[in-house]
């Protein structure tokens, strides 16, 4: 994935510090989603505009994955790790892919502009980018 291949790039920038690069292309690569993504619902697009930016948003979104991982892995120890990212995965989904639906559908039924809720889901980014960069700092 592209996250992995830039996760190795910041690797040798790093001198092998895994954690610290794969933390750090997390968060850049969170920095460039995020406002792809609230553009997406912002910006007065014509159809190829509005999936060009959809397009992009997820794939820096989704590019993190690797390098989140590694962060997950490498801030444990190694008799440790099949757990973390049990525990990880568990924990994203249990509070992004149960609880999301039935959030942005309630918010939905409550405001009449899917446009502003759409915005209000982008935005919501923007926790990725203060908590990852207050771990890195």
């Amino acid at each position: 994935s592209a996250g992995g291949v830039l996760m190795d790039a910041a690797t040798r920038g790093f001198g092998g510090d895994v954690q610290s690069s794969s933390l750090l292309v997390t968060l850049l690569l969170t920095i460039v989603a995020w406002p792809l993504c609230v553009a997406t619902f912002v910006v007065p697009s014509t159809m190829g505009s509005f999936f060009a930016l959809l397009f992009l948003g997820q794939f820096f979104a989704f590019a993190t994955t690797s390098p989140l991982n590694g962060v997950i892995l490498w801030s444990v120890e190694p008799h440790q790790r099949v757990l973390s990212m049990a525990l990880a995965v568990v924990a994203m989904h249990l509070l992004g892919d149960v609880p999301s639906p039935i959030i942005v559908g309630a918010m939905l039924e409550r405001f009449s502009d899917k446009s502003l809720v759409m915005t209000s889901v982008a935005l919501w980014l923007g926790w990725c980018v203060v908590l990852w960069g207050g771990a890195f700092c």
